[in-house]
């Protein structure tokens, strides 16, 4: 491959590699101060989330093939206070 330094291979299947791997990305990747807050998990919001999950219950749920660019468009999100529920 033009330009790369190093290849590493890797199986998700055994988990052969991953250790190389790590080790690897800890010396080349530079230490920076953390782009989130420590309570945020992510800087996506949770209607973001509920598309996805439906999308991937069509996907699972299914029989034929559906073409993996499908998206799922989020009408109306609302929160519940008690009971903790979304309605979606």
């Amino acid at each position: 491959c033009p330009g790369a330094d190093l290849i590493l291979p890797i199986s998700a299947l055994t988990g052969d590699g991953i250790a190389t791997l790590t080790e690897a990305l800890v010396q080349r990747v530079p230490e920076s101060n953390p782009v989130l807050d420590q309570d945020m998990l992510t800087d996506r919001p949770e209607r973001f989330f509920a598309a996805e999950i439906i999308r991937e219950q069509i996907f699972t749920l299914y029989s034929k093939e559906i073409p993996y660019a499908s998206e799922v468009q989020v009408e109306a999100f609302r929160e519940q206070r008690l009971p903790k529920l979304l309605e979606i």
